[in-house]
């Protein structure tokens, strides 16, 4: 983890930007791609996010103006910013929007029901507050996935189907046992897994899992595409495949990727022309329909 010294405007920052200064001359970014999977688990690189707009220079000004990183310094737009230019792009009614996040007084039960309910319910995705590490993790994993109103909307329909068709008694308990995947590598570079065993109730276990896809499929855009534009896609193969099949698949069909089974299930294979580059059309379509308003 970087450690980072935060120098900001607190009555700028609720409406404009924030400045993050690193302390140390550790680079800005925390490695958790491996080479079999991706990983939303840690940190990741705040500079993500630029790194794939620049190449969309209308785009890019909607959400970083003329200046973006400096050195050890790094400006990132606050969740109030992100939300207006992401209603402005969207085609849709109501988008999935950041808002702040406002759990930290809740038990871990809690946090996992009100996380889930409020992208159900709410159309809602938590951001950080301004200023912590927790406000770094969700700009370099999630901000882009807000610019996929379609994919994030499709999410949060699979998330209701599931939630409707689980179990979700919190007087019945089971011995729940999943592989857990962080930021441990072997000497291939693949991600280590471990086996974790809990006798949880049946609300939390579907919760538990309900989450988890929140967070790897909205985590997973900006590692497509720093993937595409590093050249390193072709290792990720499943991950687009995984990604596509949200469009494409039954949300019935769907729920057996949110039991903890993602990486064991049989999948339809999707092609990197279909995956990949439905991302950068997407992006270009936006890009051009800025630029023929500016």
């Amino acid at each position: 983890m970087i450690s980072m010294t935060f120098n900001q405007d607190l009555k700028a920052s609720t409406n404009t930007i924030i400045t993050y200064i690193k302390e140390t001359d550790l680079p800005w970014f925390c490695d958790t791609i491996g080479t079999d999977r991706f990983s939303a688990n840690f940190q990741g690189d705040p500079r993500w996010p630029s790194e794939v707009l620049k190449l969309f220079p209308s785009l890019y000004l909607q959400f970083f103006g003329e200046s973006h990183i400096e050195n050890n310094k790094i400006l990132i737009p606050t969740y109030n910013i992100i939300n207006k230019r992401v209603k402005y792009l969207s085609d849709l009614e109501r988008p999935i929007l950041f808002h702040l996040s406002d759990n930290y007084h809740l038990n871990f039960s809690q946090k996992l029901y009100k996380y889930v309910d409020e992208y159900i319910d709410n159309y809602c995705l938590p951001c950080g507050k301004p200023g912590t590490l927790d406000h770094l993790h969700d700009w370099s994993y999630h901000f882009l996935a807000l610019l996929f109103q379609d994919y994030c909307n499709r999410i949060r329909e699979i998330l209701s189907f599931v939630r409707k068709t689980a179990n979700l008694d919190e007087s019945s308990y089971i011995n729940a046992v999943w592989n857990y995947y962080g930021n441990k590598r072997d000497e291939q570079g693949l991600h280590i897994s471990k086996l974790v065993s809990k006798r949880i109730n049946y609300k939390e276990y579907y919760y538990r899992q309900m989450a988890n896809y929140i967070d790897v499929t909205t985590g997973r855009i900006s590692q497509l595409l720093i993937s595409i534009l590093n050249g390193t896609w072709k290792q990720y193969s499943r991950e687009f495949s995984l990604f596509f099949s949200v469009h494409k698949e039954p949300v019935k069909n769907l729920r057996k990727h949110v039991l903890y089974k993602e990486y064991r299930i049989k999948t339809q294979k999707y092609s990197f022309s279909e995956s990949g580059g439905y991302l950068i059309r997407k992006l270009k379509i936006m890009n051009a329909r800025l630029e023929a308003v500016s």
